[in-house]
């Protein structure tokens, strides 16, 4: 049994892991319990109104969580009425993920980089794979935008890298090997601003002091350094444009860049990034709503829904009526 399967009206008694839980206080000045709950795909609010002042669960504790499906403004909720302990499933079968094979996409990204035309920027980016293997394999890409589950980073990077490939080769005078490698490496310094928690998708003190931007910026150039790969001005000049596609990937301040793209291969990145963050947005919407149109507001993407997959893929083929 998951979320998106409870009907309103109806009482189950689910697993479902804690993200958090809060004491609140009724008008009436009796004290309830609010629960943030996740099932490993999708989430749903409780409010446990007869809670006995006893026992707040922690963060990623399996509970199996008895109660009534209501709808609130439009999204369901749980009227709570009791909880136990899960003994039985493991935190790991809740794990946000993509459903992705990551140890293809850690070998797809390699390949890709190792077909980088340019010696200075295929080394980099091989030894940032590398070096960071670890932190590839496991970091998300965000708290819950785009891409937050295990490997998110890596799987979104490889996508931003292989889309700015395809655009390189449509755009006279744009360099392959550096939209390539921009891609590659425009969000590394998530692997240092995110991890997951238990199952919950986290910024690290390091990404809420300095965002993923500057990070990845200052760990290339530094590594970069360190591994003694600037022998001349010609590198230095590839590693300065490399570090302007990292901050500038956001395309405007107002969005976060830490400037504005400055090279066609910095538009380059910055617009394939947007697209792969839009394309995994819409599709997680149209995965949460049932042979529907149209998906729930999509708040990243001007806060209106947006046509399903499902429904666009079956005017194409000419299934609807």
């Amino acid at each position: 049994m998951k979320i998106k399967e409870l009907e309103v009206g109806k009482s189950y008694v689910i697993p479902l892991v804690v993200l958090a839980a809060v004491v609140k206080e009724t008008k009436a000045k009796k004290p309830y319990l609010a629960l943030e709950l996740y099932d490993g795909i999708d989430k749903i609010n409780g409010n446990y109104w007869d809670w006995s002042g006893k026992t707040v669960p922690e963060k990623n504790t399996i509970l199996n969580v008895s109660g009534q499906v209501i709808e609130w403004q439009g999204t369901k909720q749980l009227n709570v009425h009791g909880f136990t302990t899960n003994t039985e499933k493991h935190i790991n079968e809740f794990m946000p993920s993509s459903g992705i094979n990551i140890a293809t996409v850690y070998k797809d990204a390699y390949e890709l980089a190792s077909n980088i035309r340019d010696e200075f920027l295929r080394s980099l980016c091989l030894r940032v794979l590398d070096d960071l293997r670890s932190l590839w394999l496991t970091a998300p890409a965000a708290n819950s935008i785009h891409h937050a589950y295990t490997a998110g980073t890596l799987i979104h990077s490889l996508s931003v890298a292989q889309i700015a490939k395809s655009i390189a080769a449509a755009i006279p005078e744009a360099n392959e090997a550096l939209v390539v490698a921009g891609g590659l490496l425009h969000d590394v310094g998530k692997l240092f601003g995110y991890r997951i928690n238990g199952i919950i998708c986290e910024m690290t003190d390091e990404g809420k002091l300095f965002d993923h931007l500057f990070i990845g910026a200052e760990f290339v150039g530094n590594h970069a350094e360190n591994l003694n790969l600037l022998k001349d001005t010609g590198t230095e000049a590839k590693l300065e444009i490399l570090r302007h596609i990292i901050l500038s990937h956001h395309g405007k301040q107002e969005h976060g860049a830490v400037v504005s793209p400055a090279a066609l291969e910095a538009y380059i990145v910055s617009h394939a990034d947007a697209i792969d963050a839009a394309a995994e947005m819409i599709r997680d919407a149209s995965k949460k709503v049932e042979n529907s149109k149209w998906t729930e507001k999509i708040w990243a993407l001007d806060n209106k829904p947006h046509l399903t997959t499902d429904y666009v893929q079956a005017v194409m083929r000419g299934n609807i009526e």
